[in-house]
């Protein structure tokens, strides 16, 4: 598979995980709990392949400025959509903060740690972006920064690697619950499947992937 059908099978995930947490959470305690806490499960996919796509492009991205600027703004616009329909409080831009926050903790790492020309002095770029996510309790937190991070030093573009740094990291988040550990773990064998090619290449896909976080909240939002 190409990177936009990894793209499809973390989007299709995500919105699984994001419907049921906001439609179907009524069910838990009930006789019907098994399908929301699926829908809970499957989701554990999104963020690894996320994760890794992310860590992929660090290292093909012309620019790491342009990269970040993107999913900044993009946290920054999707956060009164998370707040509203999964968060279901107020509007904070400080505090129970979207996964795009974390991504872009992330890429600000490796931005520096590329700046810093690698080596001991460049793995500790990590730990600001780390300690940020943490205070901003962003969704995967400080852990989702450190694993993206990860993922860049092991080197992506090294699939095994990368498959088994994925398989070993949500073991390590997951554990005891082995039932949503298998889950996320699913992401791995996505990874080992990727071809390392981008596949079909249009500005709409693009910015299209980038426009749908906030939308597909937006829809959810007007259904709840």
């Amino acid at each position: 598979m190409n990177a936009l059908t990894l793209k499809l099978i973390a989007v299709i995930t995500m919105v699984i995980d994001h419907a049921g947490s906001a439609l179907l959470s009524q069910y838990i305690g009930t006789e019907n709990a098994g399908i929301y806490f699926a829908t809970r499960y499957i989701g554990r996919i999104a963020f690894p392949i996320f994760a890794y796509l992310i860590a992929q492009g660090c290292v093909h991205t012309r620019s790491m400025g342009k990269y970040a600027l993107r999913l900044g703004v993009l946290a920054l616009i999707s956060e009164p959509f998370f707040d509203t329909v999964l968060v279901r409080g107020d509007v904070n831009f400080l505090a129970n903060t979207n996964i795009f926050y974390t991504l872009f903790l992330a890429v600000c790492a490796i931005w520096l740690h590329k700046l810093l020309g690698g080596g001991l002095l460049g793995l500790l770029a990590v730990i600001p972006a780390a300690l940020a996510a943490h205070l901003l309790t962003s969704d995967y937190g400080a852990f989702g920064v450190l694993f993206i991070f990860a993922l860049y030093v092991i080197n992506p573009t090294k699939r095994l690697r990368a498959a088994a740094g994925v398989a070993i990291g949500m073991l390590a988040l997951y554990l005891p619950r082995v039932e949503v550990a298998l889950f996320a773990v699913l992401a791995s064998l996505c990874i080992l499947a990727y071809n390392g090619k981008q596949g079909p290449k249009h500005p709409a896909l693009k910015y299209g992937f980038y426009a749908f976080y906030p939308a597909h909240l937006l829809i959810i939002g007007l259904i709840v």
